[in-house]
């Protein structure tokens, strides 16, 4: 009834799958042709595009740009320039060159120093945050497969439970086993089962962060895929 409704409210609604069984989608071939959970290859691809660590790398070359700027202004620009007149009623016209070459002061030093302290500051600022960034991608990374291997591991357990169950009730069919054997069996079953469909939805979860980290489950509008 719940799956009716829901279907009836959005349209097109895909139908549930068996969670025990279903492996996470992988992203399309047009989309994504990488290699299925490689570790490596995925927090690259985390890194390759990576907002917050392209922010840090923005203030940190501007930070550079301005310190290298403020230090060129404590070397004043030279000035060369020619000057013409006329004396004695415009008699006599007189040329002269002239030279003005400003001298950087104490003001201008300082200002150098402040710069070169906040360069130095954003470039320690991209240091600490690629650090942070790698060890969150490669920890995002590895999520996704231990997660796959946690999953194999209990529907293989489960797929054997379950199989334990189907003897256990036809033991007890025959004669051969009581009710209690029985009844046990299929509870360890259930929780079997229950056991690897969370494992399922937490490979799907960590899976689809990783799509979401590399910019491949939601894009915004315009954006280019790399």
């Amino acid at each position: 009834m719940r799956l009716q409704a829901l279907q009836r409210l959005y349209p097109g609604l895909p139908t549930p799958v068996d969670l025990a069984t279903a492996a996470p989608a992988t992203a399309d071939a047009d989309t994504a042709p990488m290699a299925a959970w490689d570790t490596a290859h995925w927090a690259a691809q985390i890194l390759a595009d990576n907002h917050e660590l392209e922010l840090a790398e923005a203030k940190a070359q501007h930070a550079r740009l301005q310190a290298h700027r403020t230090a060129l202004e404590q070397r004043g620009d030279p000035t060369v320039g020619v000057r013409a007149s006329r004396e004695r009623g415009g008699q006599e016209r007189v040329l002269g060159v002239y030279l003005s070459v400003p001298l950087g002061h104490a003001g201008r030093r300082a200002d150098t120093q402040a710069a070169l302290a906040q360069a130095e500051m954003a470039e320690q600022e991209l240091a600490h945050q690629r650090a942070r960034i790698e060890a969150e991608a490669w920890r995002t990374a590895a999520e996704v497969e231990q997660a796959r291997q946690t999953r194999g591991q209990l529907q293989r357990a489960q797929a054997r439970i379950a199989r334990s169950a189907v003897l256990q009730s036809r033991a007890y069919a025959l004669g051969e086993s009581p009710l209690a054997d029985l009844l046990l069996a299929r509870r360890n079953a259930l929780e079997a089962q229950l056991a690897a469909d969370g494992a399922a939805l937490d490979e799907m979860q960590s899976h689809a962060k990783l799509l979401l980290d590399t910019h491949q489950l939601w894009q915004a509008p315009g954006a280019h895929r790399h």
